[in-house]
């Protein structure tokens, strides 16, 4: 279960989960991890997630974000048998990989294990907050801080799969009519039937309004 990169990624993910309970036993494990807030203020664009860093600064919070991050994802790619000095490097910076070919597979390999750990953790953590509502008020402060890794998984994952995308082999493919229908299907069948299914069900109810 340590050689595939969907078991792999299911127990990055446990791991994080894992450390975010800290807080549940007043230990505060990832609150030095990075957040963005107000880009139009650079004082303010970096801050821990955590007000328990706060005097951390946002610099410092952002290094120890890369280092947590490049040290995790190494240990993973040991895991998996990949050159360790050339995957540091190409964590770091660019590099572009040799083009590998797609196997076939079965289901179940092709099925994203991570969505195990969205499961398993969201059973989890319900059945403690039931059994102990006390630490409802914790649960969310760890969600909190262990999604800021959650956003930043997701970039990197998207971001390495537009590296490695070869638009112009896709556009030869008719990517472009793909994306017209697309485009034909949202604003002339999708968000008109939204609106009616909306109607069915509001109309006729007053929003609340804020006092002014």
């Amino acid at each position: 279960m340590l050689k595939s990169e969907d078991w792999m990624s299911l127990w990055i993910g446990l791991l994080i989960f894992v450390l975010s309970l800290g807080l549940l036993m007043g230990a505060d494990i990832l609150g030095w991890a990075v957040k963005t807030n107000v880009w139009v203020s650079p004082g303010q664009a970096l801050h821990p997630v955590s007000d328990g860093y706060s005097g951390l600064g946002g610099g410092p919070s952002l290094v120890l974000t890369f280092l947590f991050l490049l040290v995790l994802m190494t240990v993973a790619a040991r895991g998996l048998e990949a050159h360790i000095p050339r995957f540091m490097f190409g964590f770091t910076v660019i590099d572009r990989k040799p083009g590998e070919k797609v196997r076939l597979v079965e289901i179940w390999q092709r099925f994203p294990k991570f969505v195990l750990g969205y499961i398993l953790t969201f059973v989890a953590t319900l059945a403690l907050c039931i059994m102990v509502p006390e630490l409802l008020d914790s649960a969310k402060a760890a969600a909190s801080e262990s999604n800021v890794f959650r956003q930043l998984f997701f970039v990197m994952t998207f971001f390495a799969i537009g590296v490695v995308s070869n638009f112009r082999k896709l556009w030869e493919e008719g990517i472009g009519r793909l994306m017209a229908v697309y485009v034909l299907c949202l604003f002339g069948f999708i968000i008109w039937v939204g609106l009616a299914i909306s109607w069915v069900f509001f109309h006729g109810i007053t929003p609340p309004l804020v006092a002014g």
